[in-house]
Order: C-alpha cells, then sequence, then structure tokens
C-alpha cells in the first residue's frame, strides 16, 4: 500500500534576492524527491524590484506570491506564510531562506519521516 504524502508548505521570505530566490525554487522543483507541496514566498518589502519580478515569475515557477507592503521583519514576514499553511490545512511549514541550497533530494521526506 503506497503512503500518502503529507501536504507541504514551503514558506520562503524574499527581501531583496529575487535571484536566489528564484534560484531555490528550481532547485526544489528539480531536485527534491517530494512530490505533495507547494511554494509561498513572501516579499518583505524589498526597495528594489523584488516584488516586480517574483510576481512576474509566480506562475511560471509555480508558486505562491505575496508582497508586504511594509517590512514585518524576519519571523513577522514568516508567519504570513504560516498563516497561510493554517488556513489552508497544510499538514507541514518549511521555511527556508533564500540561499539555501538543497543538497540531498530526500531531505523534506526524511524530516516528514521523522
Amino acid at each position: 500500500m503506497e503512503m500518502i504524502e503529507p501536504k507541504v508548505l514551503i514558506v520562503i521570505l524574499n527581501y531583496r534576492t529575487p535571484d536566489l530566490t528564484l534560484n531555490l525554487i528550481d532547485n526544489i522543483h528539480n531536485r527534491l524527491d517530494y512530490e505533495n507541496y507547494d511554494i509561498y514566498v513572501v516579499d518583505n518589502n524589498s526597495p528594489d524590484e523584488s516584488a516586480k519580478i517574483l510576481l512576474e515569475n509566480a506562475r511560471i515557477h509555480g508558486y505562491i506570491f505575496n508582497a508586504n507592503q511594509e517590512n514585518f521583519g524576519y519571523a513577522s514576514g514568516n508567519n504570513i506564510g504560516v498563516r497561510y499553511a493554517i488556513k489552508y490545512s497544510y499538514q507541514y511549514t518549511w521555511i527556508l531562506n533564500s540561499d539555501v541550497e538543497l543538497r540531498e533530494n530526500n531531505v523534506l521526506t526524511h524530516m516528514i519521516s521523522v
């Protein structure tokens, strides 16, 4: 009997790092061996073109995007994604910084199993 993977929301808080954020999203899609996830990107009111770039790429790269109108700080910015996960009944939330590099394809599978 095949086990159904719990639904996971991967939250990425962006602040002036749209290239790193998009690279991480591509890395998640191409390397992760876990399939039952969505990605939620929060731009924390970056003073550059981050929000515009990330909004334009949301559909292409397959993620949900939220642009904050003010910078709420690291914890509060991530909590926006956590509240979204609770509202839409995700079983787990995985918070990643935009500069994370996935080195093992099974990292999320391993965390869920533990």
